[in-house]
């Protein structure tokens, strides 16, 4: 219950700068949501793992409830709310992932890399290797250079690209752009004058916590247990995820849903204030 009441307590005070009542109820429709998918995916790691059902439900119903807090702070177009949020999120993230786990192992996200901090204040560390492949590769592009300021805003690396936008849905043009950890902002993003220009980078800091998600409570650890069956796989397992499964669902899923319909982009813009689309 101290977790429930510490999330919604950093949750209420962050909404976006439009907010009214809709947006009120959004964010208990948010919160609502990822307490369930968190109670869920807990309780699915626990049976998995032969572990406590109960155990792995209250974790994974506490990590939901953190997480969608910290997801409402990303999106509340705060300067700099990007870095916290996504360390909180990380600890709503830890305990759903620790559904099937006697012990809890906090996640500690920075860029493509993960510090672990286990019990007894141990600490261990992974290396994303997928994300760390498009950082560089975003880094020496001639298309594209690093927002320092605004990675360390967003808690993520942020890049920002010569190009006005990414494509369109509708009447909506993308002034930005998350896949496999990065964020890309187009100039535009960066004009006042553009309408929601300022929730480009909120917008995708979103999708950058809901990738950890799926990340470290799904993907990661499937794609880890089949490597571990291969003896230099568990070596390469041993600080290394691969973290092509995440991008490869995220791709089969965006070519099956609709732009309009993709939950997580409902989120995201839920989250910023702004219908989807407009």
């Amino acid at each position: 219950m101290r977790f429930l009441a510490l999330a919604l307590l950093i949750a209420l005070p962050v909404a976006p700068r439009t907010a009214g009542a809709q947006s009120v109820h959004a964010r208990v429709n948010d919160v609502a949501f990822n307490v369930a998918i968190g109670g869920v995916t807990g309780a699915v790691t626990a049976a998995i793992h032969h572990q406590s059902i109960w155990t792995g439900t209250w974790r994974g119903l506490a990590g939901g409830t953190v997480m969608s807090a910290a997801r409402q702070l990303a999106g509340s177009q705060t300067q700099g709310a990007g870095l916290a949020a996504r360390e909180i999120s990380a600890v709503g993230v830890s305990l759903i992932a620790a559904g099937g786990d006697s012990a809890i192992h906090y996640l500690i996200p920075v860029g493509p890399a993960t510090i672990i901090v286990g019990p007894h204040a141990s600490v261990d560390w992974r290396l994303n290797l997928t994300q760390t492949v498009a950082s560089i590769g975003l880094a020496v592009s001639p298309n594209t250079r690093l927002d320092l300021l605004n990675t360390l805003y967003a808690g993520a690396p942020v890049y920002r690209d010569r190009r006005l936008h990414f494509g369109e849905s509708g009447s909506k043009e993308f002034l930005g752009a998350e896949q496999l950890g990065t964020i890309r902002l187009a100039p535009e993003a960066f004009d006042p004058v553009v309408p929601n220009s300022a929730r480009a980078l909120p917008h995708e800091t979103v999708h950058v916590l809901q990738e950890d998600f799926f990340n470290y409570a799904a993907t990661l650890p499937i794609e880890r247990a089949v490597l571990r069956s291969f003896p230099l796989g568990r070596l390469f397992a041993r600080h290394l995820d691969v973290g092509l499964l995440t991008p490869a669902l995220g791709n089969a899923a965006a070519q099956l849903i609709s732009y309009t319909d993709r939950p997580w982009e409902r989120e995201a813009f839920s989250l910023t204030g702004q219908p989807i689309g407009k």
